[in-house]
């Protein structure tokens, strides 16, 4: 059951966040393995969360310590002596300083081999951020994974990472690539694109017709289903490796669209790789941002 003093859920690189209302991520940095993102509200960044994963999961005494020991040497605030219990392998601890008190937390996720660190940017309650470490959660590598950012919200098999979001005026974009047991190359791509202003994007086409110019000149595609609301097109174009063109195999890329005319918005799903593709997508509101798309089944 959620905690109704935390209603914002954030989830990136397999790290799910409980966040008070009306804070967002104001930036994010590295990637699945480390990195950390800085939460703000009103434009005043209010907290750092950063994470790491390795073999062996740091123990959480040295992990607050350690966090502690920055917080001093950056902002004077010296730690205070006790630690808050903050859920299964989780902790808080007291920085205090001549004018202003601070706080850190920790939690270990042994199973996912993952370690977590919260810092509060500027004086804030303890009592939330100790609640923020409770909720909090994480997977493994071999997980299905949700990612719940910036309103872009899917939930996707193991081996799924992120490449790269786009938030602008009018356009959300992310792009997933499938990294199969930990491999370097990849053999999948997603990419999402939810646009605004339907109507104009489309005009008097239908949602196929529309959906057709977007495709490659020499891209064969096939109606896989077709309705007012929602196209699904199978295609294939000639392999981009001379190998496989003289092998006779094609690239091949699965696009769904769908049209939400309430909110006047098309949304995209391109697929593109070897094997079966992720199940379709759909639209659903979320706290954090304007919700786009939210996946039927983390299967």
């Amino acid at each position: 059951m959620s905690d109704p003093l935390l209603p914002v859920t954030v989830a990136w690189q397999g790290i799910t966040l409980r966040l008070p209302a009306d804070t967002d991520v104001a930036a994010t940095y590295g990637n699945w393995r480390s990195g950390h993102l800085i939460l703000a509200r009103d434009r005043a960044a209010l907290l750092r969360v950063s994470w790491e994963r390795r073999r062996e999961v740091a123990e959480l005494e040295p992990t607050l310590a350690q966090a502690a020991k920055r917080v001093r040497r950056e902002t004077g605030c010296s730690a205070l002596p006790g630690i808050e219990d903050a859920g299964a392998d989780g902790g808080v601890i007291r920085c205090q300083g001549r004018t202003a008190e601070l706080a850190v937390g920790a939690r270990r996720f042994a199973d996912a081999t993952t370690t977590v660190v919260w810092r509060q940017l500027m004086p804030a309650p303890v009592n939330a951020l100790v609640a923020m470490v409770r909720a909090a959660n994480a997977v493994g590598d071999d997980g299905p994974t949700t990612w719940q950012i910036h309103g872009l919200t899917c939930s996707l098999p193991p081996w799924w990472r992120v490449e790269g979001v786009q938030a602008l005026a009018g356009l959300a974009r992310g792009v997933w690539f499938r990294y199969p047991n930990g491999r370097r190359g990849a053999d999948q791509v997603l990419v999402v694109r939810r646009m605004a202003c339907a109507g104009r994007v489309i005009g008097e086409r239908t949602l196929e017709g529309w959906l057709r110019t977007t495709l490659h000149a020499d891209e064969t595609a096939t109606v896989v289903s077709s309705g007012d609301d929602q196209v699904e097109l199978a295609c294939a174009r000639p392999a981009r490796s001379w190998w496989r063109r003289w092998r006779g195999q094609f690239d091949r890329r699965i696009f769904t669209a769908w049209r939400e005319t309430e909110s006047d918005r098309v949304t995209v799903q391109e697929w593109a790789g070897s094997g079966e593709p992720p199940e379709c997508l759909r639209h659903a509101t979320r706290a954090q941002g304007s919700g786009l798309f939210n996946a039927r089944s983390s299967a």
